[in-house]
């Protein structure tokens, strides 16, 4: 058993790590968490100058935590690169197959584990959050690995603290985690109310050991009123908030948003090749792949009839609504990147009801009258097993393959911007490079400047010209030190001179610049970049 679970967590990080900075261009929030790490590395502060901070300003947010301090050894290892930026999530991605393995094992024996395992190792949509370095996609490997030491807990009630343990480091890695954590404990505590009376001194323990997480966050939460305007900005109970088009009231918000994350369309994706790689705030699916929509209904029905005699279905249940309820207390919903936290509880159901029903079917005599019955069921099963493994394959091929940014997505990933960085840092003629906020959905460009240009931390730490911090909360950067000038392609004139409040007063002699195919038709392009088939940007200078 343990070889064959080896194997399948060799199989899981493999996946995981495969051309892993080929995967696609940086999106401006890897490119800026993984600067920060660097910024870190170099001088001890954020690339605002904080020293050692819990919460980093990033954009003004502040809803970055603990992700550059998980980055900055393998930025020390490997350099300032997109291998090292999204190696801490790979690796720590593997870890939801060997959660699944631990919840199913407890739930059904060792073979729901191995299969639960196998499940999460190639699951699609887990597979892709492992390789994109954004804070939604590192705390789910830690819930988790909490949920499943609280499955154990109750044969070996010492686990307790390490559960606290991946619990206190989820809540500072992801905003979301915070509400998913404390549901999902009251929830628990109150499922095993009994077994932590009597295991008291252990769970005093493990309360100690999260309030060792949790009290420098909420302290450092408390000293900075700026981190809380964002949620602010979309709370359920807004009727402004983003994403809160018909403006409904909290009650109707909040079991709108429930509703939302429970639905096929939401939970299940209708492309065979497992979901579609655009990936952003708004995706519309949660990836579950469809083979497993019949597996993951029946491992519901399994569970909901076993919860009331076995606390632990009643556990997994309460873990993917706690997910979905932490989910909808903000908009947009549904919102795939926020119910990571659920992850891998639907593989685990379905992998449960798999081997559950396999049981059953088994039991019977093939030489009974019921035997065809018996054989519909086994063959039902085989072709399902055929739909999974080709369904997988050709998923796998589309992750690896030449067409994994799409057109579409290509645009939040920023693509063309590496190649940009690299062609200005290899050619000093050109005196200013203008980085266009533009239709390409990057609003923050001069993230990408200071990862692939290496901009001394200390450097931009320290500049006052171009950075402003807005009443609102959220950070203007206009430069990256003198070179590299962040405007609107219509404000910075043929001549060099932007006449706006972007790039006030800046006359360049010899200019680069940064633009779509579609802006500034009176430049003349000399380099189209493109990224696996797909026109992204293009460098133009003067005629």
């Amino acid at each position: 058993m343990f070889a064959a679970l080896a194997a399948i967590l060799l199989l899981a990080l493999f996946l995981r790590v495969y051309q892993l900075s080929d995967a696609h261009s940086l999106q401006q929030d890897e490119a800026f968490g993984a600067y920060d790490a660097y910024s870190l590395l170099l001088t001890g502060k954020d690339s605002w100058g904080q020293a050692t901070p819990i919460l980093f300003r990033e954009y003004g947010m502040y809803a970055t935590q603990l992700q550059p301090y998980l980055t900055l050894p393998f930025i020390a290892l490997f350099g300032l690169n997109e291998t090292a930026t999204r190696l801490p999530w790979a690796l720590f991605g593997a870890l939801a197959a060997l959660a699944a393995f631990i919840v199913a094992r407890e739930l059904a024996g060792n073979k729901a584990g191995l299969l639960a395992a196998s499940l999460a190792a190639v699951s699609p949509w887990l597979l892709f959050s492992s390789r994109l370095a954004i804070q939604s996609n590192i705390a789910y490997p830690f819930t988790a690995m909490g949920v499943a030491f609280l499955f154990t807990a109750s044969r070996k009630p010492e686990r307790l603290p390490l559960a606290a343990a991946f619990f206190g480091l989820a809540i500072n890695l992801y905003g979301n985690a915070i509400a998913f954590t404390g549901l999902l404990l009251a929830g628990y505590a109150l499922l095993y109310r009994k077994e932590l009376w009597r295991n008291r001194r252990h769970a005093l323990l493990a309360v100690i050991v999260f309030a060792a997480f949790a009290l420098p966050l909420a302290i450092a939460h408390y000293n900075t009123p700026a981190a809380s305007v964002y949620a602010q900005l979309i709370r359920f109970d807004n009727p402004n908030a983003w994403g809160n088009d018909a403006h409904l009231a909290p009650a109707d918000s909040l079991a709108h948003n429930l509703a939302a994350y429970f639905s096929p369309q939401f939970l299940f994706s209708p492309d065979v090749s497992g979901f579609s790689l655009q990936y952003y705030q708004y995706s519309p699916n949660h990836a579950l792949p469809l083979y497993l929509a019949p597996l993951v209904l029946a491992g519901s029905a399994i569970a909901l009839l076993h919860a009331i005699s076995d606390k632990k279905y009643a556990l997994l249940l309460w873990w993917i609504f706690a997910a979905a309820l932490a989910a909808s207390l903000f908009f947009p919903a549904p919102n795939a990147r926020r119910f990571n936290l659920a992850s891998p509880a639907l593989e685990i159901l379905a992998a449960t009801a798999a081997i559950v029903l396999l049981r059953q079917i088994l039991k019977h005599n093939p030489f009974k009258r019921n035997s065809l019955k018996k054989y519909a069921a086994l063959a039902t099963f085989a072709l399902l097993a055929a739909w999974a493994l080709a369904s997988t394959l050709l998923f796998l091929s589309y992750l690896y393959g030449a067409s994994a940014t799409d057109a579409a997505a290509a645009p939040w990933y920023g693509a063309g911007f590496k190649q940009a960085i690299q062609y200005a840092e290899s050619h000093p003629e050109y005196d200013v490079v203008f980085l266009s906020i533009n239709q390409y959905s990057t609003s923050y460009p001069h993230a990408y400047a200071l990862f692939y240009a290496a901009y001394p931390p200390g450097q931009f730490q320290t500049q006052t010209n171009g950075k402003e911090l807005p009443q609102n909360n959220w950070v203007r950067v206009t430069a990256v030190g003198e070179r590299y000038q962040i405007c609107s392609p219509t404000e910075c004139s043929i001549w060099g001179e932007c006449d706006l409040h972007y790039c006030e007063n800046i006359r360049a002699k010899n200019p680069l610049y940064l633009v779509t195919a579609s802006e500034r038709p009176d430049l003349t392009t000399i380099l189209n970049l493109t990224e696996r088939g797909h026109e992204a940007l293009r460098l133009a200078i003067r005629p």
